[in-house]
């Protein structure tokens, strides 16, 4: 209930002129409700400013609360409209929900309508009560204008009932306007945004779609167009030919519209795995997620994303990230599994161990709407995360324009992930989503911290898209940070090594060479392998030419294909060398005993290396495939 203050009349009056166009523009100014207070540009009726101003709490933003405790006169705002054309129809549409205090007011009734729409003080529609009371619900309605000017009442507490409503999001546009727009949603897919248009009306369930995805610049990547589709459990389903990472494939695309919202996702025909989560918003809703077309950010020549592990360790104070000039520059990302939401920071090069974080924290990004069982996606499912790593990326390359691009992560890894959570099927499309989005091959992908990285599988899967791959060939490589004289470590001038030179070979090469320094340093004992060590772990970092992977892997005589197949996992574990328990792998060796001729291959993918090897003694059986560790 309300104080006698609350309760007075207070009118404002605000008159808008507006011009009729065809271009879909809302004919409503503030509909969003995010003025000063939130009902700027607004009439308020039967309700106090204080009460009907909110500035949070919105779908999203502010919005404006209609509460009067149920009396006669029912709380409203309105808006005059001038420079309509009469004849014109044109459609009013809005976000509603149940207001805060309804469950205190009403339970136990019967409520049924809680909301009314008036043009000129004669009631148009009335609106139900959303199933849940609290959730945001599209409301529409058409009127046809019979003069140049008119006003329109939105009012809460209607039929005497003290059923208070929340408001956002309102729009009036011509009906033609407004069904055109209707068809079209901002969408993230593959990688990309851009525009998703419905082939007509939804309400006459259209049976194609137009598809226009853009780079981060607003230049036109890709479009499509999917048709003969058909309908089933309010689920679209259309297909087509679209050209997936550089390869014409034949997709099924699965939609679901849920208000002003689209979810969905695309799989490649008669291929179980991957598949690409896809989300959207209403056109006039989700225009902010698409990129700026005179992006006025900073250009950088190589920029870093370094994905970090930061729930297991504060290893974002290892890695310097102090962007120098215009050549480098360095952000990270962390990803919380519990509120599945990446962050993007910007950290100082002082950043201490024991300092609080979220000072640098520049944006962030749910996975929580990808998470979709209706349309196929689980919230453990590698592929939804990938999608919305790879719209960070995006995110990224908007905010730090640049002519090179490199991946870094920093934390585990294994033979069938370079990283946590892109593994498997997962990396056959969110490595070619990024050199597609970049138009051109990832600068490197930096895995020097990540056991297993350089396995046979991740080579296989990423060297097609990346110029070169720094990793961790062996079991482990957490010593790079776990030690306690670490002090001369490489890492901590990273960005100093990248930018020595403006060739990127040659700098991860010299980077790999003081890495190599550092691991045969005996003073290193965390990472200095000799008998009866704590850490008697056998370390060795490998700069990968990415192109000659690929014609090693693809040479028919090796076949190394055969190594996914059969074996057991130590084979597919294989890369220079691998761990499997107590024994270690050559594939050089390997490939001598198939054809002696081709271990010049082998040798031409590795540009430089870093090990502490020599401090372990090997045992080289004649098959060459298994060594055990003395």
């Amino acid at each position: 209930m309300k104080t006698i203050y609350q309760c007075l009349t207070l009118l404002v009056l605000f008159t808008i002129t507006v011009a009729s166009t065809g271009n879909a523009q809302n004919l409503i100014k503030n509909g969003g409700f995010d003025g000063n207070p939130s009902y700027t540009d607004w009439k308020i009726e039967v309700v106090e400013g204080p009460t009907a101003s909110r500035t949070s709490g919105g779908n999203p933003g502010g919005y404006v609360w209609l509460n009067h405790a149920g009396r006669s006169n029912d709380p409203a705002v309105a808006q005059t409209l001038n420079g309509l054309t009469p004849g014109t129809e044109y459609t009013v549409e809005g976000d509603y929900r149940a207001g805060d205090h309804f469950p205190m007011h009403n339970r136990g009734k019967s409520i049924k309508d809680i909301l009314a729409l008036d043009i000129d003080g004669k009631q148009l529609a009335t609106f139900r009560l959303p199933e849940p009371w609290n959730k945001w619900t599209r409301f529409s309605a058409t009127f046809t204008a019979t003069g140049t000017s008119h006003t329109i009442r939105l009012r809460g507490e209607i039929n005497g009932a003290d059923a208070d409503v929340a408001l956002d999001n309102v729009e009036v546009k011509s009906k033609a306007d407004a069904a055109a727009e209707n068809r079209r949603f901002v969408v993230e897919m593959m990688g990309k945004r851009g525009v998703l248009t419905f082939s007509d009306d939804l309400d006459k369930k259209p049976t194609g779609v137009k598809i226009t995805l853009y780079g981060t610049a607003r230049q036109v990547q890709q479009e499509y167009e999917l048709g003969n589709g058909y309908w089933r459990n309010d689920i679209l389903r259309v297909s087509g030919t679209l050209n997936v990472f550089g390869n014409a494939k034949q997709v099924s695309l699965k939609l679901k519209v849920e208000g002003d919202k689209l979810v969905g996702n695309m799989t490649e025909n008669n291929v179980f795995l991957p598949f690409f989560p896809v989300i959207g918003a209403r056109y006039s809703q989700g225009l902010d997620r698409l990129p700026p077309q005179n992006n006025p950010a900073k250009k950088y020549d190589l920029v870093v994303l370094n994905l970090l592990q930061a729930w297991s360790g504060p290893w974002w104070t290892t890695i310097p990230v102090k962007e120098i000039g215009a050549q480098y520059k360095m952000v990270n990302v962390t990803y919380d599994p519990k509120e599945n939401l990446f962050r993007l920071y910007e950290f100082p090069d002082d950043l201490s161990t024991n300092a609080s974080i979220d000072q640098y924290l520049k944006t962030t990004l749910s996975v929580k709407p990808y998470i979709r069982g209706d349309v196929g996606l689980g919230s453990d499912d590698e592929n939804v995360f990938a999608e919305a790593l790879l719209q960070m990326v995006f995110e990224v390359l908007v905010r730090y324009p640049c002519n090179k691009f490199a991946l870094k992560y920093t934390g585990h890894g294994a033979s069938y992930e370079s990283f946590e959570r892109v593994r498997y099927s997962a990396q056959a499309g969110f490595y070619p989503a990024i050199a597609d989005l970049l138009g051109k091959r990832i600068e490197y992908l930096d895995w020097s911290t990540n056991c297993n990285a350089a396995s046979l599988y991740n080579l296989k899967q990423q060297a097609p898209y990346a110029n070169y791959i720094l990793a961790n060939d062996l079991r482990w490589g957490g010593c790079f940070f776990d030690g306690k004289k670490s002090g001369d470590l490489p890492v901590k001038t990273y960005g100093q090594y990248m930018t020595k030179s403006g060739d990127t070979k040659t700098n991860l090469s010299n980077y790999v060479g003081a890495i190599n320094t550092w691991l045969n340093n005996s003073g290193n004992q965390e990472c200095y392998a000799k008998g009866g060590s704590q850490y008697e772990r056998p370390q060795q970092v490998t700069l990968f030419d990415c192109r000659a992977v690929e014609r090693l892997v693809n040479d028919p005589g090796l076949n190394l294909a055969e190594l996914f197949k059969t074996g057991g996992q130590s084979k597919v574990l294989a890369a220079a060398y691998y761990s499997d328990g107590s024994q270690y792998g050559d594939l050089r060796t390997y490939i001598s005993t198939i054809d002696k001729s081709k271990v010049s291959l082998f040798d031409q993918t590795i540009l430089k290396q870093a090990n502490n090897r020599a401090s372990f003694t090997w045992q080289i059986p004649a098959q060459g495939i298994n060594f055990d560790k003395k």
